[in-house]
């Protein structure tokens, strides 16, 4: 009588292994990645720049610096950021925190920037900083997407100024000048 409930015990537990397994190797291409045609996963395409960005990324309707985008779901560090403004120019050091992925950020700012009338200047990735170079007129905007901590793993460091020299406007003084 054991030896009959051992081996259908044995033949239950083989049963559900069997059914995990297959269940498993259907789902594998979905997590993984299909590849695309180019050997290359459609996972690794989002990753590094190429293919559309993920839905969630999109841009805030009202971010603090009207004319540069943030992600939905950052947010500012109101404590650490700073901003000036003056009648000629502008001094902008911000700091939001998020959840999303480093490599999405840097495609969102690279996507999103022109759109708010930004050209794109540069890019430099270093020891895990990704770090991208805009112009508008008068204007640099320097963004760096870094690794956070553990509640906010993704922070974007945001700085606006106005570059060269800037004359301010002369009054004219009493003689007429």
């Amino acid at each position: 009588m054991d030896a009959q409930r051992t081996r259908a015990g044995h033949a239950g537990r083989r049963a559900w292994t069997t059914a995990a397994l297959c269940v498993a190797a259907s789902l594998a291409p979905g997590l993984i990645g299909c590849d695309n045609g180019n050997g290359k996963s459609q996972a690794a395409d989002q990753a590094y720049g190429q293919g559309p960005l993920p839905p969630e990324l999109r841009p805030q309707d009202r971010p603090p610096i009207p004319d540069v985008p943030v992600p939905v779901g950052f947010k500012e560090d109101e404590g650490r950021n700073r901003t000036l403004h003056t009648g000629v120019g502008r001094f902008v050091d911000h700091l939001y925190k998020g959840r999303k992925d480093k490599h999405a950020v840097v495609r969102f700012y690279k996507e999103q920037m022109p759109v708010s009338r930004w050209t794109y200047v540069t890019y430099m990735q270093t020891r895990g900083e990704h770090t991208l170079e805009f112009e508008k007129g008068a204007e640099r905007c320097r963004i760096v997407v870094r690794k956070g901590d553990w509640l906010y793993p993704t922070y974007i460091d945001v700085r606006v100024w106005t570059v060269g020299r800037i004359d301010t406007p002369r009054r004219p003084n009493a003689k007429g000048d």
